[in-house]
């Protein structure tokens, strides 16, 4: 009995054909989950490839189907820069006690033109400057190379004529000067009291004397060796021989140096001008000036037109602007300085040649900045050069710049104007 029950219930155990498909049923849904879940676990590996290949190379187009919103991240706070080691300088906070010194450079020396009062590039003031004799005859004009000139000193030579020396301490790229014309005694004494090497072609027997008297160092383009001179093609063309010799300037150097010229002034030499332009010029307009070399109308005038935008004053003379063929510059000066001296016609010359007596006192006026005012001049030794002063004996001091110098007879006039 007992067997019996054992074998029945273990024929009831057995499972049937029903039982082994819903075993079969609940493999396939196993097996299907699973790959589910290995597809999910793919893509999902997958999607996080492509973000962090996004990341890496930039932004990439979005998706073309909508995806859920990446969950929101709190804010964190931003990351802080790591320490750093306590500088070893002092950090003491800047006052007006402990600013730092200033590294800047020193500030070089600015070096004057004794000429000038301008700014330049080096010490100038022992160098000696050149005086070149020119012509200024109407038929002769306009010049060459006379704007780059730092002084100029105009005198009648003879008759009605003037001649002009023009100072120069840096001939400004001009190639050539001229015309070059002869010597009077007067202007060599100009040069002289400027301790400048003279250049000129020819001069008067009086000029002659003077010049190996005192044993000036110059270059003489008509009774000299002809070095460094030229009669200059187109003045020639324009103007004519006698008025086309010029001084080539490229060899002035060579020249000085191979004849033992000296180039730094003598010892003991003193600059004849001073400048100041702080200074407060005062004194009657001159807006407009005429300088005539004698009391008639036809006597040679010079005239200066002021510019108060540049301080300076055009030159003019024979009705027009004194111009220079080697620039399109008209001549320009900031300032004007008109004295009268004795100048006579000397007896018994053909040629009407007139001598100055340039030492003892005079007066004149000086201009600049659109005023005028009177002046007194004296000269003491034929190797100095003018000393100026006002009435109250106060010196002279000159605006930087170029000077125009009228040397007159005591019968000249200067007329001012608005």
């Amino acid at each position: 009995m007992p067997t019996e029950n054992r074998e029945r219930n273990a024929v009831n155990s057995r499972p049937g054909p029903g039982a082994k498909r819903s075993a079969s049923r609940k493999q396939t849904v196993l097996v299907i989950a699973a790959a589910v879940v290995a597809v999910a676990v793919a893509v999902a590996a997958l999607v996080m490839t492509l973000g962090a290949l996004d990341r890496k190379n930039g932004p990439v187009e979005p998706p073309t189907t909508p995806t859920a919103d990446p969950p929101t991240v709190p804010p964190t706070e931003p990351p802080t820069e790591p320490p750093t080691e306590p500088p070893t300088e002092n950090t003491t906070p800047e006052t007006e006690d402990t600013a730092p010194p200033d590294t800047a450079p020193p500030e070089q020396p600015k070096f004057r033109s004794p000429l000038t009062g301008m700014e330049v590039g080096e010490d100038i003031s022992a160098r000696r400057p050149w005086a070149v004799m020119f012509d200024n005859l109407k038929a002769a004009t306009p010049q060459t190379g006379i704007t780059a000139a730092d002084v100029i000193i105009e005198a009648l030579a003879e008759g009605n004529i003037t001649r002009l020396i023009g100072v120069y301490e840096d001939f400004d790229d001009m190639e050539i000067l001229g015309g070059v014309r002869s010597s009077r005694e007067y202007f060599a004494e100009m040069a002289y009291g400027l301790d400048a090497i003279y250049i000129h072609a020819g001069g008067s027997p009086g000029a002659y004397d003077f010049l190996q008297k005192y044993k000036i160092d110059r270059l003489d383009g008509v009774n000299g060796s002809g070095e460094c001179f030229h009669r200059d093609s187109w003045r020639k063309s324009k103007m004519g021989s006698v008025h086309a010799l010029v001084v080539e300037t490229a060899g002035l150097e060579d020249y000085a140096a191979s004849h033992g010229l000296r180039r730094e002034h003598k010892e003991g030499y003193v600059a004849p001008f001073t400048f100041d332009d702080e200074a407060e010029h005062t004194g009657q307009r001159a807006v407009s000036v005429t300088a005539r070399f004698g009391s008639a109308k036809s006597a040679k005038s010079t005239g200066f037109t002021y510019d108060p935008e540049t301080k300076q004053y055009l030159v003019s003379q024979y009705s027009g602007f004194m111009g220079d063929t080697a620039s399109d510059e008209t001549v320009k000066v900031r300032n004007i300085i008109a004295i009268s001296a004795k100048i006579y016609i000397l007896d018994n010359d053909d040629k009407g040649r007139r001598e100055a007596e340039l030492t003892g006192t005079g007066t004149g006026k000086y201009i600049v900045d659109g005023v005028a005012r009177d002046v007194n001049w004296s000269r003491d030794s034929i190797s100095g050069f003018f000393t100026f002063t006002y009435d109250d004996g106060t010196p002279v001091t000159l605006g930087s710049g170029k000077t125009y110098i009228l040397l007159m007879p005591t019968s000249g006039v200067v007329e001012l104007g608005e």
